[in-house]
């Protein structure tokens, strides 16, 4: 096989592991039930501050994985990269704590019901922390 430096992606820098473990994190947490109540349960898809979270954590990782293809160029950013991550970390971060601090209700029988945060909201709220400060070190590196 062919092996070429030229062609060879580089390593992942510490702010970009700390993003991808992060975002990694968060995709799967998303999965899992952050309110619940009588008979319902509902995930990160469920509310658009929270899926629109985990859709910015996406992109990060999509950007950090593109970057290191030999054959794609991604147009170049007005800000760095370090600066773009830490602005998507922080709307990540931002968009899910808003959904925390808000929960989530249902209509029950013509009846409102306040649903309990679960532990996938206090997981994934961790993981936009991490995003968050994988963004803070990619800024301090570029």
């Amino acid at each position: 096989m062919f092996h070429s430096r030229a062609l060879a992606p580089r390593a992942l820098s510490q702010a970009e592991k700390i993003i991808v473990a992060s975002g990694v994190a968060l995709v799967l947490c998303s999965l899992l039930t952050w309110f619940s109540g009588p008979g319902v349960d509902r995930n990160a898809w469920a509310n658009p501050p929270s899926a629109i979270g985990v859709v910015v954590a996406t992109l990060m990782l999509l950007q950090i994985s593109l970057v290191r293809h030999p054959q794609i160029k991604l147009p170049t950013p007005p800000l760095p990269w370090g600066w773009v991550h830490l602005i998507l970390g922080g709307l990540s971060l931002g968009l899910i704590l808003v959904q925390f601090l808000v929960g989530d209700s249902v209509e029950v029988g013509g009846v409102g019901v306040t649903l309990q945060s679960q532990l996938g909201a206090f997981l994934g709220l961790l993981a936009a922390a991490g995003l968050a400060y994988g963004g803070f070190r990619a800024s301090r590196d570029h």
